[in-house]
């Protein structure tokens, strides 16, 4: 058990690419974001179990770029997190 995070939270490490975390129409719950190592792109998260409808948040990362952003929103259809570049990041949801 992770001890960092109440039971049910799942830690989710990222690296590029499109990361579809909960099916459509999957209720999701969006914790933390946080970039470990930044590179010169977006993290595109979206309430929908593909990479399209509605956006949550377009973060913009620079190069180098180290930030932890809480979010602690209820996403009604999925969750899906697409990385424009290839980038060091965890999202911690439910």
């Amino acid at each position: 058990m992770n001890t960092l995070y109440r039971e049910g939270r799942k830690v989710a490490h990222l690296t590029s690419g499109t990361n579809i975390l909960r099916a459509t129409g999957e209720v999701a719950w969006l914790h933390r974001v946080t970039v470990n190592t930044g590179a010169s792109g977006t993290i595109t998260v979206y309430n929908n179990g593909a990479a399209s409808g509605d956006v949550v948040a377009v973060l913009t990362i620079a190069a180098n770029d180290v930030v932890s952003l809480d979010y602690d929103v209820r996403l009604g259809t999925g969750l899906t997190v697409v990385l424009s570049a290839t980038m060091d990041i965890t999202v911690v949801y439910e």
